[in-house]
């Protein structure tokens, strides 16, 4: 597949959590075909290695470092160049697109009833992209025994900081 110059130059949003930066963006069209080939091929199941309570679960292959190259690898280097709070990465490794690994890289095929329980992921950049999502979050607040909460969550992602 050959790359056109808008997947190189994704727009990032960054927020700012208590202790952790968020960065986002919305994949070009070429990117999302490219990760949609990904889970056609895919067979490898990687159940036993998450946390998911998900009924499937399977490894993807980033043929050709894709991925790496044109979306983890810049943001990574975005990343570590701009966040203060990372400077014990810069101290601690050689840090540079190049040498970056993608240890895990999976898809989750969640469906009603099926949940992520609070966990944690290691290693330096850690990323979620939501290929198809059959709600909105509106009308997951509004079922009623969200809608009677002070604080309804259903079909939310959220993040848990540790305070230490």
């Amino acid at each position: 597949m050959q790359t056109t110059d808008k997947e190189k130059t994704l727009e990032w949003q960054h927020f700012y959590l208590p202790n952790i930066p968020i960065y986002q963006t919305k994949l070009s069209q070429d990117i999302v075909d490219r990760l949609w080939s990904y889970v056609d091929k895919a067979t490898e199941n990687a159940n036993k290695d998450l946390a998911g309570n998900i009924g499937e679960s399977l490894s993807l292959v980033d043929k050709e470092d894709y991925f790496m190259r044109y979306v983890i690898g810049p943001i990574a280097d975005l990343y570590v160049r701009n966040e203060h709070s990372v400077t014990w990465i810069q101290n601690n490794h050689t840090f540079k697109s190049k040498s970056l690994v993608m240890s895990r890289f999976w898809v989750n095929f969640q469906n009603k009833h099926e949940f992520n329980p609070i966990h944690d992921h290691s290693g330096i950049i850690s990323f979620v992209v939501w290929m198809r999502i059959p709600t909105e979050y509106e009308e997951q607040h509004n079922i009623s025994f969200c809608k009677n909460s002070n604080a309804p969550s259903a079909s939310d992602f959220q993040f848990v900081i540790p305070i230490c």
